[in-house]
């Protein structure tokens, strides 16, 4: 791979303040979702697509989804949807969640992927946003839509719904005969709307982000680009919720791109991840964060239950480079980073082997990036932290129904303002510091939340932990404060004061947890594993509140 792979470098134009990939831009096929993935797949091909190991084990063919995915698409079509109409997906992993979004695509229409996790309030929140003409979820999730206080009539199920009033999705299917003859409607324009997929609200309501049938295939399309790294057909093993960018693109779109098989493991358990990665000699696997430090940890993760594993990545979030390193010599394989957001409809950063330990890697080819100042919006030196700016077919049409948030994101030029702050080393590979609105501000200095919580997480007693900054009126500035969620069967007493005498040993005085350190049961996340900081300033918020300003702990 190394030789293959020679001709992969970073190059940066002073002139622009531009990083590039020396790698060719590949040619982007003119295709419509469903034609890049299924024009070369038979109604008859008998390769194993997807196999569910829920509470019994269930498969499917590329044949049997090509045919299922027909006949519920063409379903949809004779049901009376309209090309460009909306239709929203809410349900936990399945293969019938493949299949209602294959259908979608066949039939022309816009999908939108809602958590199953959602609260009633952002279910809610993304239903009015969208105004889907119905919402595919199974039953058990009725409750949730009772709570939303959505209309009786929107549901229609994904599973049996004989004996209720609700129709489902499989009683819509033509018959096979019918199905084998129908075509796809295609859009007859390739920049109109495929998915709307949701920004996972870490900051505030989420937003639906609008991703068109060019952004989806020229995301695979680079992807797919370089030899022996993505362009095969693996063994792979999802746990990734399929709503979210990653698993969307990386698990359910690029799989049927290369003739890959899908294990999808529902709901995540570790033991029965560890008995599949050895059962089924899985060669490719995704785990967010939270995930990799538990594994980095655990006694049964060991190169000879990893031997078949060829990629092993990580994402959603940052992950510490210790930890990294220490997951990548237990299991003897490369642990890669890439880095990328549902507005980019996966990925900027990434996908080569080799990077260097605490970086996403290089640009992708065909994808244009900048490191901004954010004080003085001009470009960094290398080596410099800025905010990351891309350019490329893969970045979105824009935010849903937001034009103002669209405007303040995207650059006239036609940049995706990410947030994300970064640098590049020496080698041209990028390392991810923080988000730009989540940096504290202690006495001028900037303190990296992200930083912080890779140290902390190393500590032998913590599972998790999350930093935010409080304002204290009696220094004038703000104040890192940690919140820990201890190991299981972890005594409390004195934890708080042993982390922050760790952060003093560990990390420059900015950094030190001035603002305290606070013991929760569970740091929220969402389920892809991004860490919910809102939360925490919410519980933050409230705890300076009842201290009047400055928290017991507060020291200069």
């Amino acid at each position: 791979m190394g030789g293959t792979l020679s001709k992969v470098g970073t190059q940066y134009d002073q002139s622009t303040g531009t990083y590039t990939n020396t790698w060719p831009a590949p040619k982007i096929p003119k295709q419509s979702i469903i034609d890049y993935l299924f024009s070369s797949i038979s109604f008859d091909d008998n390769r194993v697509a997807f196999v569910e190991h829920g509470k019994t084990r269930k498969s499917i063919t590329y044949g049997q989804l090509k045919l299922e995915g027909w006949r519920l698409g063409q379903g949809l079509v004779k049901a009376g949807f309209k090309q460009g109409d909306v239709i929203m997906l809410c349900a936990p992993n399945s293969i019938e969640w493949i299949i209602l979004l294959i259908a979608s695509q066949f039939a022309g229409l816009t999908i939108a992927l809602a958590s199953s996790q959602y609260s009633p309030k952002d279910f809610k929140h993304v239903y009015t946003l969208t105004q889907p003409k119905k919402v595919f979820m199974p039953l058990k999730l009725s409750v949730k839509k009772a709570q939303a206080r959505l209309p009786i009539n929107c549901q229609i199920a994904l599973d049996d719904s004989r004996g209720t009033a609700i129709p489902d999705m499989n009683r819509m299917k033509v018959s096979e005969e019918e199905a084998r003859k129908a075509k796809p409607r295609n859009p007859t324009d390739l920049e109109s709307t495929a998915i709307l997929a949701f920004s996972s609200g870490t900051t505030g309501m989420p937003k639906a982000v609008e991703l068109s049938h060019r952004n989806v295939v020229s995301m695979l399309t680079i992807i797919r680009c370089f030899p022996d790294v993505h362009d095969k057909p693996m063994r792979v093993l999802n746990t990734l919720p399929f709503f979210h960018a990653m698993a969307l693109q990386l698990h359910i779109f690029l799989p049927i791109a290369v003739g890959s098989t899908v294990h999808i493991q529902v709901p995540f358990n570790p033991q029965l991840f560890l008995k599949l990665i050895a059962q089924e000699q899985i060669q490719s696997t995704v785990l967010v964060p939270p995930i990799a430090v538990a594994f980095a940890n655990h006694p049964a993760v060991t190169k000879e239950l990893f031997s078949s594993m060829i990629t092993f990545g990580c994402g959603g979030a940052p992950l510490d480079t210790k930890v990294q390193v220490k997951l990548a010599e237990k299991i003897q394989t490369d642990v890669a980073q890439g880095w990328g957001m549902t507005e980019t409809t996966v990925g900027c950063l990434g996908i080569h082997s080799k990077m260097s330990p605490g970086t996403c890697g290089r640009v992708l080819p065909g994808i244009e990036l900048k490191l901004i100042d954010p004080e003085s919006g001009s470009p960094v030196e290398p080596g410099k932290r800025g905010e990351i700016w891309v350019r490329g077919p893969n970045i979105f049409k824009g935010y849903h129904k937001n034009p103002k948030a669209t405007e303040e994101t995207m650059t006239p030029d036609g940049f995706l303002k990410t947030g994300d702050i970064a640098y590049a080393n020496e080698e041209g590979h990028f390392a991810i510091v923080d988000r730009i609105k989540e940096l504290i501000k202690y006495k001028g200095n900037q303190v990296a939340p992200a930083e912080l919580e890779g140290l902390i997480n190393r500590h032998p007693k913590v599972a998790l932990s999350g930093v935010v900054g409080i304002y204290s009126e009696q220094q004038g500035t703000e104040l890192p404060r940690a919140y820990i969620q201890l190991k299981p069967n972890t005594p409390k007493q004195g934890v708080e004061k042993e982390i922050e005498e760790y952060v003093k040993a560990n990390a420059s005085n900015p950094k030190w947890l001035r603002g305290g350190v606070s013991i929760i049961p569970a740091i929220p996340a969402t389920p892809s594993g991004k860490l919910l900081r809102k939360e925490l300033r919410v519980l933050a918020k409230k705890e300076m509140q009842k201290f009047e300003g400055d928290p017991p702990q507060a020291r200069l």
